[in-house]
């Protein structure tokens, strides 16, 4: 699968990240709040050109999903950022590396590490939440987890594999804990029941009484864990 750069013309300009499959059946648009981007995904034998007229006749609908993204937040000392559901300070601290006090993060590094100190913070304490979480639920249905392991995908939050290893987005620590909780649920019970089906979510709704306010969050504020930066600020 080949990939090239384009941008949709207008203001403002949208990248687009053209990808020919030959796997797809049709053009498909997939909008990329992580990278900023839109993917056009072009069957093989189908004309760049018949796929940008595609994009056009598209063109309000994914204007309108590009302008709703909540602005790029890089963390900062003196900024905030989403942590636990709530938005916290950042300020400087005396110590090493990053603590929270009073609701505050303290942050103890240079400046352009300040985002990497932050990310690092975020994924260690949601790490220690998701495999308690996971572990417990899985002894509650008699079933065996496999390795747990923290990544940044793309998109979505979590997966969970036949061999019954369990895959989280550590961006999920920037959620609130029962949010966390439910993800971490959700997985484990795809070690009893891996389709989406109605004893799937029975298991879940039983190991997780939050799940209907989980769902809600993600879906109104799942794209802004996607919005924040942790790569090291240029000097």
């Amino acid at each position: 699968m080949a990939s090239d750069s384009f941008c949709l013309p207008g203001s403002p300009r949208i990248p687009l990240e053209i990808n020919r499959s030959r796997r797809a059946r049709r053009v498909r648009i997939d909008l990329h709040p992580v990278r900023d981007t839109v993917r056009l995904t072009i069957p093989t034998g189908v004309a760049l050109q018949d796929a940008m007229r595609f994009v056009q006749s598209r063109e309000a609908w994914i204007r309108g999903i590009w302008n709703g993204w909540p602005e790029t937040i890089v963390p900062e000392v003196g900024g905030t950022v989403l942590y636990l559901g709530k938005k916290t300070r950042i300020l400087r601290g005396d110590g090493a590396g990053v603590r929270l006090a009073d609701d505050v993060l303290e942050v103890s590094t240079s400046v352009e590490q300040v985002p990497v100190a932050v990310g690092a913070f975020i994924r260690e304490n949601a790490e220690a939440r998701l495999v308690s979480e996971a572990r417990a639920c899985a002894s509650r249905l008699g079933r065996s987890v496999g390795k747990i392991t923290l990544r940044d995908p793309r998109s979505g939050f979590g997966s969970c594999t036949a061999s019954g290893n369990l895959m989280f987005s550590w961006r999920v620590g920037m959620a609130p804990v029962f949010v966390q909780r439910y993800l971490a649920v959700h997985e484990a019970c795809h070690l009893a029941e891996m389709r989406h089906n109605r004893k799937f979510w029975s298991l879940v709704e039983s190991n997780c009484p939050e799940t209907a306010e989980a769902k809600r969050w993600l879906r109104d504020n799942g794209v802004l864990l996607f919005r924040h930066r942790f790569e090291p600020v240029p000097v």
